[in-house]
């Protein structure tokens, strides 16, 4: 969505490389896995 695009986008402004690495993580594993990373 819109909105995770532009968090994505703030947060690796504001927490860095690693932090977007991180979230690049998640993202893959959510398009594995919806359910599972909906309830985390």
């Amino acid at each position: 969505t819109n909105v995770a695009l532009t968090l994505e986008a703030l947060s690796c402004k504001v927490l860095g490389k690693p932090f977007k690495e991180s979230l690049q993580k998640q993202y893959e594993s959510k398009g594995s896995d919806d359910q599972f990373a909906y309830q985390e």
